[in-house]
């Protein structure tokens, strides 16, 4: 066999292409994968002073935000068992860097252990979903699969697609279960 075979190269999938997707694809992930990463959902952008402000009434911040926080960290603290550590950096998605727009913005991201439990959540969900809205995920998107450090692919949840680090073999193996590749 050639060394090339063995070598990952990155491929765009989008679920709506094909009903086989979703399933196919996460089935892959949790195969291959021994943790996963999400990234905060930050529907306003929130320091202390605009929470100081809000507690005495003068916030700018959005209605209901208190009651949506509190529903993160109650969600958060079901996965707790899971949680590994919190990386703050400029990436999302595949480790891109974010540009011009978002050039000095960190994203939180919260890496778990994938284990049963943690597939188990995934199961009760589909991996695209509003972060604002998702019952299992609450502000939470984006989920990032690793195996020992190294990242398998990720769902982009608002867009419906999932980027995939993958050998051409697993490319096969993954059109044989239905999947359509973005060429």
């Amino acid at each position: 066999m050639n060394e090339n075979e063995y070598k990952t190269k990155e491929y765009m999938v989008w679920f709506s292409r094909s009903d086989a997707t979703e399933p196919a694809i996460r089935n892959f992930f949790f195969t291959n994968s021994n943790t996963v990463r999400f990234t905060r959902y930050f529907s306003k952008k929130l320091n202390f002073l605009n929470f100081i402000n809000f507690e005495m009434g003068k916030s700018s911040v959005e209605p209901g935000f208190v009651e949506k926080e509190q529903r993160f960290l109650k969600q958060f603290s079901e996965l707790k068992e899971d949680f590994v550590k919190e990386v703050r950096d400029n990436t999302k998605y595949n480790d891109i860097e974010q540009g011009v727009w978002n050039k000095n913005k960190l994203f939180v991201h919260y890496f778990f252990n994938l284990s049963d439990k943690m597939k188990q959540k995934l199961n009760e969900t589909l991996l695209v979903w509003w972060p604002h809205s998702d019952k299992q995920f609450y502000g939470l998107e984006d989920p990032t699969f690793y195996n020992n450090r190294q990242m398998i692919g990720s769902v982009i949840t608002h867009e419906s697609a999932a980027m995939l680090n993958i050998t051409p073999d697993e490319k096969g193996f993954l059109i044989k279960q239905g999947v359509i590749f973005d060429e």
